[in-house]
């Protein structure tokens, strides 16, 4: 039995083509290693490698508090987002979904300034020039442009961007925005989930291979 049309299942059937939403942050981007080595050069931990990002939240909040692990954010997603990686697969998950005529957008919850930050760097633009130096926009890179980008202020703005520009797909690695009440009932939340994490009743998709297959079955 060849593989049935998976995209138009996701997309239950709507007309036109499957458009995929994609969170910025710890879906796209990867910050463990910058968490660490920033958190180390501020004097917040002593120690932190091999650490995630969750683990650096978790050490930096229970021994410098809270103020401190938002002025470590503010660091890391603007002056030093350049120790940011892609994470692995991103980039074949890319040209598969080009491949199958998939539509791509990134909506993210992004304020522009981070908290206590006396340098006042632009978070949203940090972000595009990471991505501009990738070759995301480049048309023999991965294909986007900036319109395909938006960046929001609130939870509520980047679910309200889901549902407006048409995504029947959103994939996010954060639970409470897949699960959110606001979150659009025709679209399918995919919980992108590196490392042993469970949140029922969401299913854990480790890396960007597995969502491509999810997306995508191989032929049977």
């Amino acid at each position: 039995m060849k593989r049935q049309a998976a995209v138009a299942d996701v997309a239950q059937a709507a007309s036109g083509p499957l458009i995929i939403g994609i969170d910025f942050d710890n879906t796209i981007a990867c910050y463990d290693q910058a968490f660490a080595r920033v958190a180390c050069a501020m004097g917040l931990l002593d120690e932190a490698s091999g650490l995630d990002k969750a683990q650096v939240r978790q050490r930096v909040r229970e021994q410098a508090g809270e103020q401190a692990w938002m002025r470590l954010q503010g660091l890391v997603y603007g002056r030093e987002i350049g120790l940011a990686s892609v994470f692995p697969g991103f980039d074949q998950f890319v040209q598969r979904a080009r491949q199958e005529g998939a539509v791509l957008r990134i909506i993210s919850h992004k304020s522009r300034y981070g908290h206590f930050d006396p340098e006042q760097v632009d978070l949203r633009q940090a972000a595009m020039d990471w991505m501009l130096q990738r070759g995301f926009f480049a048309p023999d890179g991965l294909g986007f442009v900036a319109g395909d980008v938006s960046f929001h202020d609130e939870r509520g703005e980047k679910l309200a961007a889901i549902a407006r520009q048409g995504c029947r797909v959103f994939i996010d690695d954060l639970p409470e925005v897949l699960l959110d009440g606001a979150f659009p009932p025709d679209c399918r939340a995919l919980w992108f989930a590196p490392g042993n994490r469970q949140h029922p009743p969401l299913t854990a998709l480790p890396s960007w291979a597995t969502l491509s297959d999810v997306l995508w079955p191989a032929a049977t």
